[in-house]
């Protein structure tokens, strides 16, 4: 008994120093290493034959057999063996009937309320930031003075926000309607024709590759639990996710709304500032600052989703910023030659323009 517990904790600990150190040099003492490994391998039936002899309280076994190897982790690393160790914990505390275990969940990108609206705050915070910083872009470069520039970028925030804002609560409340009227089909002919649906998984399984035998046997056991036949049947027959009944289309559109907003002033801040008795700044200066403190927040924005999404894809967060940057300066560029390009082509008298006067 003490010597399978001595062992899983042994893995536990090579994690933990796995997982503070960040990184893991296998090449280095390799063989200690795999004694290591070897040694945490504990058997899984031997390992619960001893926690039900000796039943130890459950508050020893959780904190004993409690997974410390990061799942995500292992991948990055891919270090098959400590992914191993991991599910083999799960494994263990199964077999014993940890209460601990049925919770257990291997985290997949869940981050909690906030993960859920990250798509959102990301799409609303980039293009009110490149839809602002090419409005200025693009006025400057037509030859329009800093008052223009801060009229046409206050309209454009808040018109595009709402407009922004509501289009993704639209058009995600489209998607879940769609998404729930199959859901009710699906639901309907497995409620009144289980065998055809069953029939018909069946088919699509063989489709893959699968011998009918052992589709049948799969989609037969699947049958047994409605709710998870059904939203198998979703993905699989359909290509649809079951909607998310904590995501809300309307807190969605309001995420959008408010980064929209809220990253779209960043080009119109030297402008606000410029209003300020005393504040004497150029317009050169002023586009300057536009221009610097812009590119600065894309490539902060673009580190930020490489950090809080592109983390799981093995993208680094700098080429993430990068290529916001990169993406957000195109379309400003693009903006001031449009707009220079079409000041020299009509050859508008900009002072009349401003004064509301006919071009002369």
């Amino acid at each position: 008994m003490n010597r399978n517990y001595n062992s899983i904790n042994t893995a536990n600990e090579a994690t933990k120093s796995s997982k503070g150190n960040g990184m893991i040099d296998y090449k280095s003492d390799i063989n200690q290493k795999d004694a290591d490994w070897k040694v945490a391998s504990v058997d899984s039936n031997s390992a619960t034959n001893a926690i039900t002899d000796d039943k130890p309280s459950s508050s020893e076994s959780s904190k004993l057999l409690a997974p410390s190897t990061n799942p995500r982790t292992s991948f990055l690393l891919k270090d098959a063996r400590a992914s191993k160790i991991y599910h083999d914990s799960i494994a263990i505390r199964l077999k014993a009937k940890d209460s601990q275990a049925m919770a257990s969940k291997e985290m997949h990108g869940s981050g909690g309320i906030f993960s859920d609206y990250i798509k959102s705050i990301v799409y609303g915070g980039v293009d009110g930031l490149i839809t602002t910083f090419a409005t200025v872009t693009s006025v400057a470069g037509g030859g329009l003075s800093p008052s223009v520039i801060l009229i046409l970028g206050i309209a454009h925030l808040f018109a595009d926000g709402i407009s922004m804002g509501s289009g993704d609560a639209m058009s995600s409340q489209a998607e879940n309607d769609l998404i729930s009227s199959e859901l009710d089909r699906e639901k309907w002919e497995m409620e009144n024709n289980l065998q055809g649906e069953i029939d018909e998984m069946v088919e699509l399984y063989m489709d893959k590759g699968i011998q009918r035998e052992d589709a049948l046997n799969i989609i037969q056991t699947m049958a047994k639990y409605p709710q998870f036949f059904l939203d198998h049947m979703m993905v699989q027959e359909l290509g649809m996710m079951p909607p998310d009944e904590q995501q809300s289309p309307l807190k969605s559109g309001i995420a959008t709304m408010l980064a929209f907003t809220l990253f779209g002033c960043v080009p119109l801040i030297p402008y606000l500032l410029a209003l300020i008795p005393g504040a004497n700044m150029s317009e050169l200066v002023q586009l300057s600052i536009s221009v610097i403190a812009t590119i600065l927040t894309l490539f902060i924005l673009g580190s930020i989703k490489g950090v809080l999404i592109d983390k799981y894809t093995q993208s680094s967060w700098w080429k993430s910023g990068l290529m916001m940057t990169l993406n957000g300066s195109m379309a400003a560029v693009l903006g001031y030659v449009i707009g220079y390009g079409m000041q020299q082509l009509i050859g508008t008298d900009t002072t009349s323009l401003e004064m509301g006067l006919p071009p002369t």
